[in-house]
């Protein structure tokens, strides 16, 4: 689904019209086999950016790929990580990912997980705008939410719990 989107410049923007035209690509796909694609193939459009693809489709169920720059590479991953605070967190997401098994098999949970990394990476990145949009995947569509990000320094719960 193409949505219309506040016009962005630079990376954004480019990054913006990468997604418009995986959405139109898939579109255009999914009338021709009258069925919507498996989100692998959205991962293999040979795409000249480094991007994160993850969707629901009914053969494989929830997935997530890393498209390396360029677009020659791709990888089914449990999680990816990516933009300007990305690098902020990869130590909590590798730990989070070793030491909670639930986050493989519940919504819910990898929800949370994901609005404290995200809350983690906005602590310390200065390229963001200060929002963490989320959108929960599911085989029964796209639900997005635009949250506030949790204080780290005052939670009364720890990030290592979920």
């Amino acid at each position: 689904m193409i949505t219309k989107k506040k016009k962005k410049n630079g990376i954004l923007a480019d990054t913006q019209n990468i997604g418009d035209y995986v959405a139109y690509y898939l579109k255009q796909l999914s009338s021709e086999l009258n069925e919507s694609p498996r989100v692998e193939l959205a991962a293999k459009t040979r795409l000249e950016a480094s991007v994160i693809i993850s969707g629901w489709d009914k053969y494989k169920g929830g997935q997530v790929y890393e498209v390396t720059l360029g677009g020659t590479q791709f990888r089914k991953v449990s999680y990816s990580a990516g933009g300007s605070g990305s690098a902020f967190i990869f130590g909590y997401c590798d730990s989070m990912f070793k030491n909670h098994e639930e986050l493989y098999n519940s919504a819910e949970k990898c929800k949370q997980f994901a609005i404290k990394a995200l809350s983690l990476a906005l602590l310390r990145d200065t390229s963001s705008d200060g929002l963490i949009r989320l959108a929960v995947v599911t085989k029964k569509g796209v639900q997005r939410e635009t949250i506030k990000p949790l204080d780290p320094l005052k939670s009364s719960e720890p990030f290592t719990n979920i």
